[in-house]
């Protein structure tokens, strides 16, 4: 019988893991059986939502990315290319929004929040989306940002390589 599964969570991944291509086949060992009937694709983006899955995004985000970060950037330290890990993420499970500004090296992609948007909406992006760049403010490098109604909060994202899933 095949389950399928339902989140509620929607996830954006501007980046790259090093060696991606070579590392496929590993990096898709590195999710479980009980999430990989989900991949669709063929996407280092897919694969590392579901690992943060594994790892526990529903209850803790933060840490459960810094675990999927860690693994892979692990992996790509140990049998990839440089850049090692570039992850530029944003997601959101309906209520919050959270994104990541992170790099293994000093090429750091872009990312910028937006608390006064012209629609009146909060925003993550990795450029300012209109021309008129007022209210737009970058995040800085190596942040976990947590966007809400009453401002931003950022704490440092730190790639942890020891913890696995269960």
């Amino acid at each position: 019988m095949h389950v399928r599964h339902q989140w509620r969570w929607s996830f954006m991944h501007n980046g790259q893991v090093g060696g991606y291509d070579r590392l496929r086949r590993r990096i898709d060992m590195m999710i479980p059986d009980a999430l990989y009937d989900s991949r669709k694709g063929a996407t280092d983006s897919e694969a590392l939502f579901l690992m943060a899955l594994a790892e526990g995004l529903e209850d803790d985000p933060q840490r459960a990315l810094e675990r999927a970060v860690g693994r892979l950037e692990t992996l790509s330290r140990t049998h990839g290319t440089t850049p090692h890990m570039r992850p530029t993420a944003a997601l959101s499970d309906g209520e919050r929004l959270f994104a990541i500004r992170y790099s293994s090296d000093a090429e750091v992609p872009t990312l910028y929040h937006c608390l006064a948007c012209n629609r009146g909406g909060r925003a993550v992006a990795s450029k300012p989306l209109e021309v008129e760049t007022q209210g737009w403010e970058a995040i800085p490098p190596g942040s976990w940002s947590e966007i809400r109604a009453d401002g931003v909060a950022i704490s440092p994202f730190r790639p942890v390589a020891e913890a696995r899933a269960a």
